[in-house]
């Protein structure tokens, strides 16, 4: 089980057919079918019932939909987290000094510090 297939379960119960999760998801309907039918066949159970107007869940289903919307939440939530790491600093910097130790003391630190992201 992947997030990708969790994100286009979780598209298909929502919409209520593959034709319509298909096109919001921008992904052809038979590649869309696939993953959940290789989901399915992972986890040993019919996720969804198909008839001629759409899908329904099976209880499995409706387990895996409310458990996979929050994982996928927090999966985003600590992507979001982990890239802010690679960010370059940003924000104001306020620096209090008196003037006598400015320079000794402020000035050349802040350029050291300053020299990596000045490129």
């Amino acid at each position: 089980m992947n997030s990708k297939q969790l994100r286009y379960f979780i598209a298909v119960a929502t919409e209520g057919t593959f034709t319509r999760a298909s096109s919001k998801l921008r992904v052809a309907q038979p590649a869309l079918s696939r993953q959940i039918a290789g989901l399915e066949a992972e986890l040993g159970t019919p996720l969804l019932v198909r008839h001629r107007r759409g899908v329904d869940l099976t209880e499995a289903g409706a387990a895996l939909l409310e458990r996979a919307r929050l994982l996928l939440v927090s999966m985003d939530r600590l992507q979001a987290e982990i890239r802010n790491y690679a960010a370059v600093p940003a924000g104001l910097l306020r620096i209090g000094c008196t003037p006598t130790l400015t320079g000794a003391l402020v000035v050349a630190p802040v350029r050291h510090i300053w020299q990596p992201f000045a490129k």
